[in-house]
């Protein structure tokens, strides 16, 4: 507990509190999970990072048995819609392209006549704002990433799990994931801001 505390105000030195953060050119309001949220509490963090325009606050998992590994989990966010806007474009037009753009379920696989292994789960909000989840199950590992725009802290928001972490949400690809998908979101709505 006293490393993640150490961890959160770590980030509060290092953002700023700011009013209209587009216009002032600084980072709007990093989101930290508050003390016993899952899977944080399970995790170690990381010494976070930040840029003028984004931060990273990142968890690892303890080691499982042998051969095995806990896990990780972040937190990220940057300035704007534009990485936003981006991943959106990216679903799309290119990793999930066998589907309408605006499809709220999408599989595919990253190999010619090889088995579904991503999807995206879009329609998503989190405290009302859109959002959408990406569930990769490949080549080398388990993930689940969900990302939103809050415009009124004018920032990009992600929550990504990692290895056994990612695990607990939904391993196969299946349309009913999209209970993980939404587990995701009821996290992601439980961080708080420092401002």
């Amino acid at each position: 507990m006293r490393v993640m505390l150490a961890a959160v105000l770590v980030v509060a030195a290092l953002v700023l509190p700011v009013g209209n953060a587009s216009a002032q050119g600084a980072l709007g309001a990093a989101l930290v999970p508050p003390p016993g949220l899952q899977p944080f509490a399970d995790l170690t963090p990381e010494f976070p990072e930040r840029t003028g325009s984004s931060f990273t606050l990142r968890y690892t998992g303890a080691p499982g048995t042998v051969g095995t590994w806990g896990g990780s989990a972040s937190v990220a966010g940057a300035l704007g819609k534009a990485e936003f806007d981006e991943d959106v474009f990216y679903a799309a037009t290119l990793r999930h392209r066998e589907c309408a753009p605006d499809a709220s379920y999408c599989a595919s696989a990253h190999m010619v006549d090889a088995a579904p292994s991503s999807e995206i789960f879009r329609g998503l909000r989190v405290n009302g704002a859109p959002a959408f989840a990406t569930h990769l199950v490949c080549c080398n590992g388990h993930y689940w990433s969900l990302m939103w725009y809050d415009a009124k802290a004018a920032m990009t928001y992600s929550l990504n799990f990692e290895g056994g972490v990612a695990d607990r949400y939904g391993q196969g690809i299946s349309e009913g994931n999209r209970a993980g998908a939404q587990a995701l979101t009821d996290i992601a709505a439980q961080l708080v801001a420092l401002q």
